[in-house]
Formats: C-alpha cells, structure tokens, sequence
C-alpha cells in the first residue's frame, strides 16, 4: 500500500501544498502500517520536484498538465520511489 505526497502545481510547491505533504505525512506516521510506505512527491530527497521545472516535452500544450511523455515520466518516477520505499521496509 502506497500513499504518495502532494503535487506541485505548474506554478511550484506552494506553501499550502508543502503543509499538505507535511500532515500527510505525519498522519501517515502516527498510522505506522508496516506494509504501507509514504512516497513524498514535494520534498522527494532525489528531486524538489516531479513536475515543476520539467521542460518540454513533458509538459502539455496548455502548459499545466503533463503530455503523454510526461505522465510516463511521473509513471517511471512513481514506480521507482515505490519500489525503493518497499525495499526499505523488506518487502
């Protein structure tokens, strides 16, 4: 089971989305499930960002969401924080 942070937004981490990841992630520590991980998406320790400050071509042509190269992307980078998480926790 995987509970993944907040996105940024095409403008940055605001601060109200960093507080969201911050209480999803404390919350998420207080449940303390042994087969769950919490992936953080904002403050990901390898990228500030998945999203925001990628260039073309993975961003849309309405400039906010991702094209289909980009939500690949976010796909590969989900699947490889996942994966690292579970291997953390020896599962």
């Amino acid at each position: 089971f995987a509970i993944t942070g907040c996105f940024p937004g095409n403008s940055g981490p605001s601060q109200e989305r960093l507080d969201c990841e911050a209480a999803l992630a404390a919350e998420f520590a207080v449940w303390g499930d042994s087969n769950a991980v919490f992936v953080p998406i904002i403050s990901s320790v390898q990228n500030a960002s998945w999203v925001y400050g990628v260039a073309s071509p993975y961003i849309g042509a309405d400039g906010t969401h991702p094209s289909f190269p980009g939500a690949q992307y976010i796909e590969d980078r989900l699947v490889s924080a996942i994966h690292t998480a579970l291997l953390a926790i020896g599962r």
